[in-house]
């Protein structure tokens, strides 16, 4: 049976693909979910957020898109590419659609820390 090398240890080449398939059937249904709840939450979305303060809205939009082009890149990513400039091409638009979330994240985190400060339900009352 052949053998290859994969992050420095050596597989059987069919438990590689048995993997490789596993994650993109998974990488499929995450990208399949989050269309699918796009669909459904684009009614509310258009309700709440549209005529919202531009910050938050191009914080929301940023993030949907964001989500979006990871969505389409897994999809994207279950193809065979016969080229390996595509291929890599693929793989750094993935890492640059990662980095953007976890970026995107860290911003809502703050804002989410500067309104709950700002917030008169969370102030310490006196003690007495």
């Amino acid at each position: 049976m052949d053998r290859v090398q994969v992050h420095g240890t050596d597989k059987p080449l069919a438990q590689v693909l048995l993997d490789n398939y596993t994650i993109n059937y998974c990488q499929l249904a995450s990208a399949a979910l989050l269309l699918f709840d796009y669909l459904l939450t684009f009614g509310d979305e258009a309700h709440f957020i549209w005529g919202t303060r531009m910050r938050v809205a191009f914080v929301f939009y940023l993030n949907r898109f964001t989500m979006l082009a990871t969505a389409v890149l897994y999809i994207l990513g279950i193809l065979s590419w016969h080229s390996l400039i595509v291929c890599k091409g693929q793989v750094i638009a993935n890492e640059i659609c990662l980095c953007l979330s976890y970026l995107i994240w860290t911003w809502v985190s703050a804002l989410r820390i500067q309104a709950l400060s700002q917030s008169i339900i969370l102030t310490p009352s006196p003690p007495y």
